[in-house]
């Protein structure tokens, strides 16, 4: 998906490029008009590569969460699947193990 997302990004840059105004470019495809802008800068700027899909993390958090808090979290994102689990072989009346095999 990633690179089918990067290659109908340079469709899009493409076309403007080609002539067609950047305003009719975004209302003919539902994009907003300065997405097209970035989209073609990226373009000019780094070529296909730079219309990949980018993560929208920050890249340095103001104040970073307490180790212990990142730590509580782990726990229950574990106990949570744990529980999924269970509760799935519940409902299946069998081990997982053996419904996957």
């Amino acid at each position: 998906m990633p690179a089918e997302a990067a290659r109908s990004r340079a469709n899009l840059s493409g076309r403007s490029r080609a002539g067609r105004r950047r305003r009719a470019v975004a209302k003919a495809t539902g994009v907003c008009l300065r997405t097209i802008r970035k989209w073609m800068d990226r373009y000019r700027r780094e070529g296909l590569t730079g219309l990949h899909d980018r993560s929208s993390r920050p890249h340095r958090l103001r104040r970073p969460m307490p180790a212990a808090t990142i730590e509580t979290i782990e726990r229950l994102r574990r106990h949570c699947e744990v529980v999924a689990k269970r509760s799935l072989e519940i409902s299946l009346a069998m081990p997982l193990y053996e419904f996957l095999a």
